[in-house]
């Protein structure tokens, strides 16, 4: 009895993240999207006149393209896991989350930099017209 009510609780808390996350995720990741596009075109500008490898700018634009979608499989594979078992670490790994939170902040200022220009533009559009 006391089980199902866990798993009660555990369903319905994967309900409201997974909702937070369409949302938050969504807010996210268009902004990385057409920055890591960007990035990437640049890249391949670079790479012409001097014939370096874009295997790096590929990667990311690898990631920032799975990104929304690997949000929510990481939010079903945690409800999959049984609520016992334990995470472990990949040996290079590091429990340190200044280098997180770095990243994140500058994803954060990005996203409101891109969404304000954004909302901004379509605003003078509306008053301005074409």
């Amino acid at each position: 009895m006391v089980q199902h009510i866990i798993n009660v609780i555990r369903f319905v808390v994967v309900v409201i993240v997974l909702l937070l996350w369409t949302i938050i995720g969504f807010i996210i990741w268009i902004p990385l999207l057409i920055r890591m596009i960007a990035y990437f075109s640049g890249m391949i500008t670079i790479s012409t006149f001097r014939k370096t490898d874009i295997g790096e700018a590929q990667n990311r634009l690898n990631f920032a393209i799975e990104f929304y979608i690997n949000g929510f499989k990481k939010v079903v594979d945690v409800w999959k896991r049984d609520s016992g078992e334990e995470i472990k670490l990949k040996d290079n790994e590091s429990l340190s989350i200044i280098p997180l939170l770095k990243s994140l902040a500058i994803d954060i200022v990005w996203t409101i930099i891109f969404w304000t220009i954004t909302i901004l533009w379509f605003y003078d559009l509306g008053n301005n017209g074409f």
